[in-house]
């Protein structure tokens, strides 16, 4: 081969990488991440429920039956959670009641009980965002709100 046809070579391979490199940029530009609320209200849109957005990125999905089931982005995951009810104080806390919700944790694949701070017991499912759309989200509404609801704690009636 002559030199000049490893010339022509060399520059056609050169064109080809710096055509290639421009194309993954503008991809890259036409797919900046957008933000977590917006991502969450686009989702939102597709699975059919009713929401109201109570703060920046935080929204809620008031259910006729059950409690209301919360949905907020967390870092890459999606966070769709419900309130179970509140523990009661100690001295009305049963080994039963603790008993019941471990046994449901432990036999729940797809979400996790907890309880905060102010003794507040929640259900929640974390779904990374990068599988996820509408539809799995959606499902996962409706898998927060009845699996909260049959959990529910009820606060025992004092008797005066």
């Amino acid at each position: 081969m002559k030199p000049p046809t490893r010339l022509l070579i060399a520059l056609s391979i050169l064109v080809t990488l710096t055509a290639a490199v421009f194309r993954a940029s503008s991809i890259a530009r036409a797919q900046e991440p957008k933000a977590p609320s917006e991502l969450l209200e686009g989702l939102l849109k597709e699975t059919g429920w009713r929401y109201v957005q109570e703060h920046d990125g935080i929204f809620r999905v008031p259910m006729e039956e059950g409690p209301d089931v919360w949905v907020h982005a967390s870092g890459d995951y999606v966070c769709t959670r419900a309130i179970v009810g509140d523990l009661p104080p100690p001295e009305e806390l049963t080994t039963k009641l603790l008993l019941d919700l471990l046994m449901a944790n432990f036999s729940m694949y797809r979400g996790k009980f907890g309880v905060d701070e102010g003794r507040t017991v929640w259900l929640e499912v974390n779904t990374p965002r990068r599988l996820f759309d509408g539809r799995e989200l959606g499902l996962n509404i409706l898998f927060v709100a009845r699996a909260a609801a049959e959990h529910r704690i009820t606060p025992k009636k004092t008797v005066p």
